[in-house]
């Protein structure tokens, strides 16, 4: 048997022996610290893989991962920075560590994520890493402050000052922070200022949304997010949409404006955007129902995710239906979400559709009627039928639906 069949057979067995042991709980973390010791790098990484998959169980191997964190040359330095929010609360033990990371170049983006994970313990770095030499670590730092929301605002006036960065992402990143965290001091609406007119569209947008935030009043924000809105290029277009969706209710105002989109250009990503904005937009209404008389199919079922989110799920209902069989994987995760969220109204049409020829539509079907809880118990037989189908998928399909409606 060649060596590298050996080791991959060896893999898989300490992979399933670690998964076993870790169903004993916490009793088990010392016999899997164990295989984090001295041994094959591959044991080593499925040792640390169960105890991330226990989770607060195995936090009482922090001790063990801190040592980890305090030797930049172990192989496994990576893997336990990017996992620690996986311990909970405990993380925030493995500051120092992380800290005394930001010394080497090689490890000081996955200190950034290690220290998201010690949350508000962890800020305090995070600003020093926002003033790091190396552009992507200012970059993370900026990014994790911002996933930290209002946790990080003690950041807000360190951020303020990354506005102002010769780096485009540093500076997008740092408004996008400044957004989220939506409070600081006045420096921090100085910059915002600057920053609005920055000359990339999506600094200046981000910039625009962190403004409405702190109280600026929305319609003079107006035109940077319409610029970034009808950018040529997509990723900022979706910051935009970003901005838009942390803005929630606060984005009301701008609502006729992405109508008059909706209606000229970008019909997908507006509708997309539409939809997830959800009651606020519904000003949007008459427009969105008319796109679902649209030739293009995509946008009719656009359109359909639409009014579900906008409180009007019966005409919509239909479209959802047959859009079920959509060959877009991300449109399909939508149109599942949607006909979940449509409730008691969507079930009928899904039970017809457990009766049809085409067995992927079926399958879908099924999987979305699993979800729906005991207001879909009345699928219980058809589903019974199909769980006795020839084809092998259609069983699985209609077994794990069945399995979930009957434990309701």
């Amino acid at each position: 048997m060649p060596v590298s069949s050996g080791v991959r057979r060896d893999n898989r067995v300490a992979s399933a022996a670690f998964e076993t042991i870790a169903g004993f709980g916490a009793r088990a973390v010392p016999v899997i610290v164990r295989g984090i010791g001295d041994r094959p790098p591959y044991i080593r990484r499925d040792a640390l893989l169960s105890l991330v998959r226990m989770g607060t169980d195995a936090a009482t191997a922090m001790p063990v991962l801190v040592r980890i964190l305090q030797d930049p040359v172990d192989g496994l330095w990576d893997e336990v920075a990017s996992r620690l929010g996986a311990f909970g609360d405990v993380a925030c033990n493995a500051v120092q560590a992380l800290r005394d990371g930001l010394r080497h170049p090689h490890l000081a983006t996955w200190v950034t994520l290690g220290l998201r994970a010690a949350g508000r313990d962890g800020v305090p770095a995070l600003v020093e890493a926002l003033r790091h030499d190396s552009t992507e670590v200012r970059r993370s730092a900026a990014a994790m402050l911002g996933e930290l929301g209002a946790v990080a605002g003690e950041a807000a006036l360190p951020l303020a000052e990354a506005v102002l960065d010769a780096d485009r992402e540093v500076r997008w990143w740092a408004c996008r922070a400044l957004l989220r965290i939506a409070s600081g001091p006045d420096a921090a609406v100085s910059a915002l200022l600057r920053a609005r007119d920055d000359p990339d569209p999506g600094v200046a947008c981000a910039a625009a949304g962190a403004l409405i935030r702190r109280g600026a009043r929305v319609l003079d924000q107006r035109e940077p997010i319409l610029r970034a809105l009808r950018d040529c290029d997509p990723i900022v277009r979706a910051g935009a949409h970003g901005v838009l969706f942390w803005l929630g209710p606060l984005a009301e105002p701008l609502v006729p404006d992405l109508v008059a989109l909706v209606e000229t250009e970008s019909r997908d990503e507006t509708l997309h955007l539409i939809g997830r904005l959800g009651a606020p937009a519904r000003v949007a209404l008459p427009c969105v129902r008319d796109f679902l008389c649209d030739q293009d199919p995509l946008i009719r079922r656009r359109a359909a995710v639409a009014l579900v989110a906008l409180g009007e799920a019966a005409p919509a209902i239909p479209h959802l239906v047959q859009a079920l069989g959509d060959l877009d994987l991300v449109l399909q995760d939508d149109v599942a979400n949607a006909l979940r969220s449509a409730g008691d109204e969507a079930i009928t049409p899904l039970i017809a559709v457990l009766s049809s020829p085409d067995l992927e539509l079926q399958q879908r079907a099924a999987w979305v009627l699993g979800k729906m809880g005991d207001s879909a118990r009345a699928a219980v037989p058809l589903l019974r039928q199909l769980a006795r189908d020839s084809s092998e998928e259609t069983r699985r399909e209609a077994c794990r639906a069945l399995d979930s409606l009957e434990r309701c």
